[in-house]
């Protein structure tokens, strides 16, 4: 997705036409017995006609199209693109409001805040849950959700920690980030055409946040212009004793 992320920044500074479309057609299962030949599009140059390349970008008629590939994909389901006089939006709204309404919160009020600043959820000692299977779901989706939502990044990091032995304290930490989503189900990052096109990075690390481990965490945020285009925070493998 920082790929992605990131063709879409470059399209909308340079202001390039960007279609979607899906592959149906594939050779994925089985294994082929026989030769399978493909002609070269127009104005593709390879100085061994017998080798297939992969390619990002053809030269025809004067022009460069670019093509983003995951596996048989051309299109990023889920993601809502919009795209104006800015630049693209990215959201997941209808996402959003799926998970909502399958918990059942459509009636309960926001929550200003996704995550307690001292949650302390590492020492729980609550109740585990009956069924972790659900709590597995919920967590699942909110770490696809934050594929466009940063401000989610440090909340899914640390739930996510509990997925083997889910306790009720971590499940009523989730439900507040659901709540929390509920104040703005379509908020999602601004891909802007207005870009120098510069790669800016910042990162930040605390001390031996974890309880339980002492291991520090680790956040950063990149930026192509003003446009996000990765982050991430992640517990360090070590322990820091200074």
């Amino acid at each position: 997705m920082d790929t992605v992320r990131l063709f879409l920044g470059v399209a909308a500074a340079r202001d390039w036409h960007v279609h979607q479309m899906d592959v149906h057609n594939v050779f994925l299962h089985g294994e082929l017995t026989e030769e399978v030949y493909m002609k070269l599009p127009h104005g593709f140059h390879c100085d061994d006609p017998t080798k297939i390349i992969p390619f990002s970008a053809i030269e025809t008629m004067g022009h460069m199209v670019h093509v983003l590939i995951y596996v048989d994909d051309l299109i990023i389901s889920g993601i809502e693109v919009a795209r104006n006089d800015q630049g693209f939006y990215l959201s997941q709204r209808k996402y959003v409001l799926d998970i909502i309404s399958e918990m059942g919160l459509l009636g309960t009020k926001p929550s200003p805040f996704p995550m307690e600043q001292n949650h302390r959820l590492p020492l729980s000692k609550s109740p585990l849950l009956t069924n972790p299977e659900r709590y597995r779901r919920l967590v699942g989706r909110l770490i696809y959700l934050a594929v466009t939502r940063p401000e989610l990044s440090y909340s899914v990091h640390t739930l996510a920690q509990f997925m083997q032995c889910p306790r009720h304290d971590h499940w009523d930490a989730a439900v507040r980030v659901v709540q929390f989503l509920k104040s703005n189900p379509g908020q999602g990052i601004l891909l802007s055409n207005i870009s120098d096109l510069q790669l800016n990075g910042w990162c930040d690390s605390d001390y031996a946040t974890c309880p339980l481990t002492r291991r520090s965490l680790t956040g950063y945020f990149v930026q192509l212009g003003d446009t996000p285009i990765s982050w991430k925070t992640k517990k360090q493998p070590t322990v820091s004793r200074s």
